[in-house]
């Protein structure tokens, strides 16, 4: 079970073994801070993955829209040879 407490701002005073080891800090880094940063940590690194994701795709379609660019340039040069 995780169990985490907190002062009447929402400041971590106290936190169980669980707790930390699903935060991904060190006992050290979670104290005085907001109960949400374990959030914010873990919405960061989705959104980095996600934002990576989308690169990747988008590099992906650019190239594939070259090739077939040059494919149709090269069609209409034969359809115009002809």
């Amino acid at each position: 079970m995780i169990v985490s407490k907190t002062d009447i701002k929402g400041r971590l005073t106290h936190f169980n073994d669980q707790f930390i080891a699903a935060s991904g800090f060190i006992e050290q880094e979670l104290i005085g801070q907001p109960h949400n940063i374990v959030q914010v940590n873990r919405g960061a690194a989705e959104t980095g993955s996600a934002s990576s994701q989308v690169l990747s795709s988008a590099q992906s379609l650019s190239a594939e829209s070259n090739r077939l660019k040059l494919e149709v340039g090269k069609s209409l040069a034969t359809v115009r040879a002809a």
